[in-house]
């Protein structure tokens, strides 16, 4: 089995300044940028950036700037630096996707949410 995939939903970026992020992303590609906001629950910033696309369903990076200590974005910058903390695919099935990625060895990492649902 393999598992069928719609291509790549979301990318959770985690930085140290998201306003610099969110300029470059602008300056390069022409980006849509969704405001700034505060996510209380993570105790981080967040935004979203989209880029313009054509007959198809846009993947947009998810931006995350630590609101404090206690949150996962400055664990996960202390521990692995800035950069990409997870890449969501799109899929047909979750349940089975998620049976098939333990069969192949992989596992629920640290932070990861139960029961997210499946977008189509």
């Amino acid at each position: 089995m393999t598992i069928r995939t719609f291509g790549i939903d979301h990318v959770h970026f985690n930085v140290r300044r998201i306003k610099r992020f969110l300029e470059i992303m602008e300056r390069l590609f022409g980006a849509d940028i969704k405001p700034i906001s505060q996510l209380a629950q993570l105790g981080a910033y967040n935004a979203s950036v989209h880029f313009p696309a054509k007959g198809m369903t846009p993947s947009f990076p998810d931006v995350f700037q630590p609101g404090g200590d206690s949150d996962q974005a400055p664990e996960h910058i202390r521990d692995h630096g800035q950069g990409i903390s997870h890449v969501v695919f799109r899929v047909e099935n979750i349940e089975d996707t998620v049976l098939h990625a333990a069969n192949c060895g992989l596992r629920r990492g640290p932070g990861a949410r139960q029961g997210a649902s499946a977008r189509s």
